[in-house]
């Protein structure tokens, strides 16, 4: 299920790529530093989901600004992380064992979805929060 993103996503998906707010009384100014174009949004209460007019305005500006990728700031938008952070279906991955002081081997068996992966350990497959995993840094030999 896609989530619908908020002003909240959209002004930690700002700061995120770098634009710096300035908060006037009734609506938010956003401009990085390395732009010249600025993005003017109404005051609004975090959790409420962005329209569509906002959500083009921002994608407009950050397009035309050509300062970050949008496709990059899009995903982010949508997934509250990077793409390169993003777990998808083969990554190896480091699994905190809850209760337990112990890190296991695991393999993604699917593409992280709603927080959750489904991990491979051995032969068994099981769900498992993407709080407890982290990607497995590539060794150079």
């Amino acid at each position: 299920m896609t989530k619908l993103p908020t002003f909240g996503d959209l002004e930690a998906t700002l700061e995120e790529f770098g634009y710096i707010q300035r908060r006037q009384s009734n609506r938010q100014v956003f401009e990085h530093p390395e732009g010249g174009l600025v993005i003017v949004l109404p005051k609004m209460h975090s959790k409420t989901t962005i329209s569509a007019m906002h959500q083009r305005m921002v994608e407009s500006t950050v397009r035309d600004d050509e300062v970050v990728s949008w496709d990059d700031f899009q995903f982010y938008l949508e997934h509250g992380k990077r793409r390169e952070d993003f777990i998808k279906k083969g990554d190896r991955l480091l699994w905190r064992v809850p209760g337990m002081e112990r890190i296991v081997k695991v393999v993604a068996a699917s593409t992280e979805e709603d927080g959750v992966v489904i991990i491979k350990q051995k032969s068994a497959f099981s769900p498992c929060p993407v709080s407890q995993l982290r990607k497995e840094e590539a060794v150079e030999s």
